[in-house]
């Protein structure tokens, strides 16, 4: 974490200044990214879950002091702004449009961050295959491919290719 700069030599989460120029819901779907990519990587090697909850509290305070950064508030004050009635921090974007009749309306769309519950629920989905089964397939060389919006990837999933 440290190395790809999320947080300092102690682990004390920090913000990333070069995200500062993009767009809120684009900085909150990056961290999004990487969450999910830490949690779906090593839940299948490690026996607790819990055991990466410092991590996912570091890449989530990292992305809080990045918006606060970007914005020149302070942390209070983001959270106050971003955080929903439910708890969890979220970021809305909307988008001005046209309808068909030439009305203008507005789009809203929102970025919610992910907490670790969150990216360990999306990540276990279809997750109903031990791991000595997977190895067992790949040493027999079947390779398991998940199919979903015409993107391939090698995953657990529904088909099996030879």
């Amino acid at each position: 974490m440290f190395m790809k700069g999320f947080c300092d030599r102690k682990g004390n989460p920090q913000s990333l200044g070069w995200l500062t120029t993009y767009e809120p819901h684009i900085i909150v779907e990056r961290f999004n990214s990487v969450i999910t990519g830490l949690c779906e990587y090593y839940t299948d090697f490690i026996s607790y879950p819990s055991a990466l909850n410092r991590w996912v509290y570091i890449l989530r305070w990292s992305a809080i002091k990045t918006l606060a950064h970007k914005f020149h508030k302070k942390i209070r004050k983001i959270l106050r702004q971003f955080t929903s009635p439910e708890g969890k921090f979220c970021v809305p974007y909307f988008i001005q449009a046209k309808q068909k009749d030439g009305r203008p309306m507005t789009l809203r769309k929102v970025w919610t961050l992910l907490s670790q519950k969150d990216a360990i629920g999306k990540s276990r989905k279809g997750a109903h295959i031990p791991i000595s089964q997977k190895l067992k397939a790949i040493s027999k060389g079947e390779f398991v491919f998940t199919v979903s919006k015409g993107i391939s990837s090698p995953h657990h999933g529904s088909r099996i290719f030879r």
